[in-house]
């Protein structure tokens, strides 16, 4: 399931809501009206913050979803069929190549097991 699309949604209205929460602060202080320009800029804060991390979120989402597509390219145009294999492929420890296989596997990117040594990419 891509949850980061609602992610950027969320993140983009909490901005949008910050930046209209701050206009109306730089007009409540223009307007020499102290408590609403407080509150004005509470709201800002309030809603900068989830924004900020509501679009990290999005970010992360957008890039774990991009890597898992280059793992399953890779089985598919190497014949990758276990964890070794994409382990010396990309360099990295066999360990690790296993929780990549795993959460690969898991997300509907690879079709199989890593136990297996039959690994194919899904049809998604």
């Amino acid at each position: 399931m891509q949850s980061h699309p609602l992610y950027e949604f969320l993140g983009r209205f909490s901005l949008a809501a910050t930046l209209l929460a701050s206009v109306l602060a730089l007009a409540a202080i223009v307007l020499s009206q102290p408590a609403s320009a407080g509150a004005a800029a509470l709201c800002a804060g309030t809603f900068g913050i989830p924004g900020i991390l509501f679009l990290l979120e999005a970010r992360h989402g957008r890039t774990r979803e991009a890597a898992l597509l280059h793992i399953e390219g890779l089985v598919r145009e190497k014949g990758l069929a276990d964890a070794g294999g994409l382990a010396a492929e990309l360099g990295i420890s066999r360990e690790n190549a296993e929780k990549i296989l795993q959460r690969a596997i898991r997300e509907g990117y690879l079709a199989g097991s890593p136990e297996s040594r039959r690994l194919l990419p899904a049809d998604r």
